[in-house]
C-alpha cells in the first residue's frame, strides 16, 4: 500500500521454464491483478520461502508484501487469489510484531488500524511474529494467523504493486538503423491498467517508440520481438496475455513503427496458465520467426511448451514437461 521508486534498467529475460521450476505445490501461482479501488495489482506466489525471503522476492518485483488494511481489500484478494487455493495453505503478508510482542507493524509503515486475525489469534507462540493469511472459497477462511519466520505450513507468498512496473525486455534489432540492437521494454502502468512497450536505442539509451497495447486488469507476462509480417521492414512486437474475463491466453502482435494491432491469436488452452513468451528461429521455412510460449497446468502443476508460427499461429513443435 505504499509508492516507491521504480527501477528502469532492463533485467535479463528468462526462459519461462525457470521460472516454473520454482513454483511449489499443487496450486499455480495467481495472475498479477488490479484492483480499481486503489489502483494497486496483488498476485500469490506459491513458494517454501521463509519470512524473509518472501520479503526479498517481493522486493526483487520491485514490490512488496501485500498490506491488507481494510474489508474490502481483504475481499478482493480473497476473492481473486485465495479462492482457487485450499483452507489447509497460508501466505505470507507484509506484518511483523517481532520488534515487540503484541505490537504489529506493516512493512510499509501504514496504521496498524484494521485487525482480521482469527478468534483464537494470534497466539505467541514462540516465534511466531510473522502474519499469514488462510486460503480458501469462503469469507471465513480469510483470516489471519502468527506464523514462524519460516514454516513448513506456509506455503508461499502474496506481493502487491503501486507503482508503474518494468515486466520483460526483448532486443528487437536496429530499429532506427545507426548499427546497435535496440531493446524493447514491456511496462505496466498499475494506477491506470495500462500496458506500454518502450523501445530504446541500444547504444544512448534514447527513447525512439512508444507503442500503447492494451488496459485492463490482467497484467502482461512477456515480449518478444519477431520478424516483420507486414513488410515495412520492422520487427513486429508479440506481447503474451491472460484474458481473465474468458480465461483465453492471447498473443497480441502489433506493428513496430506504427504500434497497429497486426494478430491476435489465441494460445495454449484455458487449464493452462500462461507464463512467458520467447522468439523462436524460422523452423518451417515459411520465412517468419516463430514463437515460443510457456504455460502451467493448473490442476496438475505440468508445463507446456508450445512454437507457434509467427504469421499463422499454427502449432510447429509442441512438449509437456
Amino acid at each position: 500500500m505504499y509508492l516507491k521508486t521504480t527501477k528502469n534498467n532492463l533485467h535479463s529475460v528468462a526462459i519461462g521454464i525457470v521460472a516454473l521450476a520454482l513454483s511449489s505445490g499443487a496450486f499455480a501461482d495467481s495472475n498479477k491483478l488490479l484492483w480499481t479501488t486503489n489502483g494497486h495489482y496483488y498476485q500469490r506466489f506459491e513458494r517454501t520461502f521463509t519470512y524473509d525471503e518472501s520479503k526479498a522476492y517481493c522486493e526483487s518485483l520491485s514490490g512488496h508484501l501485500a498490506t491488507v488494511t481494510s474489508d474490502q481489500e481483504t475481499v478482493f484478494i480473497g476473492q481473486n487469489l485465495l479462492t482457487p487455493v485450499s483452507s489447509f495453505n497460508y501466505y505470507y503478508l507484509g506484518a511483523s510484531d517481532a520488534a515487540q510482542e503484541g505490537f504489529w507493524k506493516w512493512i510499509t509503515g501504514e496504521s496498524w488500524s484494521y485487525v482480521n486475525f482469527d478468534s483464537t489469534q494470534p497466539s505467541n507462540g514462540a516465534g511466531e511474529n510473522y502474519l499469514t493469511v488462510r486460503g480458501g472459497s469462503a469469507s471465513a477462511s480469510w483470516l489471519w494467523y502468527d506464523s514462524p519466520v519460516s514454516s513448513t505450513g506456509v506455503n508461499g507468498l502474496i506481493c502487491e504493486w503501486s507503482f508503474n512496473n518494468y515486466i520483460s525486455a526483448a532486443a528487437i534489432g536496429d530499429y532506427n538503423a545507426n548499427g546497435s540492437t535496440d531493446i524493447a521494454g514491456l511496462y505496466v502502468d498499475y494506477k491506470t491498467g495500462r500496458h506500454f512497450v518502450i523501445i530504446r536505442d541500444g547504444a544512448t539509451n534514447t527513447a525512439l517508440k512508444l507503442i500503447g497495447f492494451a488496459l485492463n486488469d490482467s497484467a502482461p507476462l512477456g515480449i518478444a520481438a519477431i520478424s516483420d509480417l507486414n513488410g515495412n521492414g520492422a520487427q513486429e512486437v508479440a506481447v503474451l496475455y491472460n484474458e481473465t474475463a474468458t480465461g483465453f491466453s492471447k498473443v497480441h502482435i502489433r506493428d513496430s513503427l506504427s504500434g497497429a494491432l497486426l494478430k491476435n491469436f489465441n494460445v495454449l488452452n484455458p487449464t493452462l496458465k500462461p507464463k512467458s513468451i520467447t522468439q523462436s528461429p524460422d523452423l518451417n521455412g515459411n520465412g517468419f520467426s516463430e514463437f515460443t510460449v510457456t504455460g502451467v497446468n493448473t490442476v496438475t502443476g505440468g508445463t507446456r511448451v508450445e512454437i507457434r508460427d509467427g504469421s499463422t499461429n499454427l502449432i510447429i513443435q509442441d512438449a509437456n514437461f
